[in-house]
């Protein structure tokens, strides 16, 4: 991916692209660039526009004149919802995102990050607001991803949510590592422990 090099970075440390050169990451346009999506615990959408806008917004598919491939754009939108949450009660994707329920925005936040997948998906809290159902849809589909060979970051409280899609645990106390390792050396009852300890 890419070395930090903001004026004041918030840590050090470096990252390095595929091909293992050094990347600097100043704004979301450089992660992308990079191959890094992430999913914010923040639901960070704009109500007043419809899922489809959401989903491409900043991306928008268009012809080589420049239209926008509504169309197009439409239909992805609702298929990458159905295939990716597997969202009830979503009947059209020109819905406004202000009005869906939490866990509906969520969810097409989540079906955002999930087209535009590249080599790194960063989630942060993504189920928080979703429902039982739609947890495990996106459980299962981060565990797809894995397959297709893409890697995800999964920030998380709930340690079942971790043991079902990670395949190393990172458990952080007070800004320091508190626990590095892999999920096979482990397990729920070790980690709590480790936890409740901090």
């Amino acid at each position: 991916m890419g070395q930090f090099s903001m004026e004041k970075p918030p840590s050090t440390g470096s990252l390095l692209s595929g091909n293992q050169q050094s990347v600097d990451i100043r704004s979301r346009r450089d992660s992308e660039a990079c191959g890094v999506e992430t999913i914010y615990q923040d639901i960070a959408l704009t109500g007043p526009m419809t899922i489809t806008r959401n989903i491409f917004a900043g991306r928008e598919l268009t012809s080589r004149f420049g239209f926008l491939r509504l169309k197009e754009m439409r239909s992805t939108a609702m298929d990458v919802l159905g295939h990716a949450v597997d969202i009830s009660g979503i009947h059209s994707p020109d819905i406004n995102v202000e009005d869906l329920s939490g866990g509906q925005q969520q969810a097409v936040a989540i079906a955002r990050a999930i087209y535009f997948k590249n080599k790194i998906l960063i989630l942060d809290e993504p189920t928080s607001a979703l429902s039982v159902r739609e947890t495990e849809n996106v459980l299962e589909y981060i565990i797809r991803l894995r397959a297709d060979g893409v890697s995800s970051v999964f920030v998380t409280h709930n340690i079942h949510h971790a043991f079902r899609v990670c395949d190393r645990l990172f458990v952080m106390a007070h800004g320091r590592c508190i626990l590095n390792v892999r999920k096979d050396e482990t397990n729920i009852e070790e980690v709590t422990r480790v936890i409740v300890a901090n």
